[in-house]
């Protein structure tokens, strides 16, 4: 059925109704905005059917929608970035701290010198001569290394030689003593011998004819003996060398002692160590 205008515009006053009329355009519009609605003009007469779309209706929402995809694609972007760039930070400290490691390494090779140990020269301690004179004489007699007395252990010896006492333990220590110091006195007594004197200062004598065996009285012997082989030793020694040549070896059972020639870059060994060292069979 159709309705007149006059009739619509009644109609448009009702509250309910969901069709308005506006005065001042002379249109009729749909109140809520539905999918298709009517739109009649008055002053003609004549029916327009309008059709809107949603994109019509909001213009801005479809453009909201892509910008709200390009801003979730865009934060998987930076993110996806910000995890390579952490990632690419981490390597690269990590090989930072391995080329300073490395670095340190090389200054330390460069410091530390190299340590070449060529024995020519054997010291034997006062204990040695105590109580391996049969091994030092089988040394001395069969091998190339030439046997090095410091005047210290001739005072010792020639002291030790001197009983004080009865009991049957210092006696055997004198007997042993004697023995030593007589051989030793004998050997130097040859000409062109293997065996060489060893001042505190680290000189190498051949004969002891007046040679004082006095000593300092405010250090103990075995320093004296290790002071004199690090100047014997120091003799070889260049100035400004990355290694260091050793041709002197301290004999010793007295472990302090051993320790105190290794920090001076002395060799030190017990006579039995330096036995197999040396490849030498009794």
């Amino acid at each position: 059925m159709l309705l007149i205008v006059s009739d619509l515009k009644i109609l448009c006053d009702l509250a309910d109704f969901p069709v308005s009329y506006d005065v001042t355009k002379g249109m009729f519009s749909v109140k809520v905005g539905p999918i298709e609605t009517e739109s009649v003009n008055a002053n003609v007469g004549e029916s327009v059917v309008e059709k809107h779309t949603p994109s019509d209706q909001d213009p801005n929402l479809h453009q909201d929608e892509v910008l709200d995809i390009e801003s979730d694609e865009e934060q998987n972007e930076f993110r996806l970035l910000r995890s390579e760039r952490n990632r690419l930070e981490a390597e690269l400290h990590k090989q930072t701290l391995q080329l300073s490691k490395h670095k340190q390494q090389q200054q330390q090779q460069q410091t530390i010198p190299r340590h070449e140990i060529s024995p020519k020269y054997i010291v034997p301690d006062t204990n040695c001569f105590l109580s391996h004179l049969e091994v030092i004489q089988h040394i001395y007699s069969t091998s190339f290394l030439q046997l090095i007395v410091p005047l210290i252990v001739l005072q010792e010896l020639q002291h030790l030689r001197k009983p004080i006492s009865k009991s049957q333990k210092h006696l055997s220590s004198c007997t042993r003593a004697k023995d030593a110091y007589t051989w030793l006195m004998e050997e130097f007594s040859f000409p062109k011998k293997k065996i060489l004197a060893l001042t505190i200062e680290g000189n190498l004598i051949e004969n002891l004819y007046r040679q004082d065996f006095s000593t300092v009285r405010n250090k103990r012997n075995d320093d004296l003996i290790l002071q004199a082989c690090v100047r014997l030793n120091g003799k070889w020694q260049k100035p400004d060398s990355d290694c260091i040549r050793s041709c002197v070896v301290l004999l010793t059972s007295d472990r302090n002692l051993r320790l105190k020639a290794v920090t001076q870059n002395l060799p030190a060994k017990s006579l039995k160590n330096f036995l197999n060292l040396m490849n030498i069979s009794l």
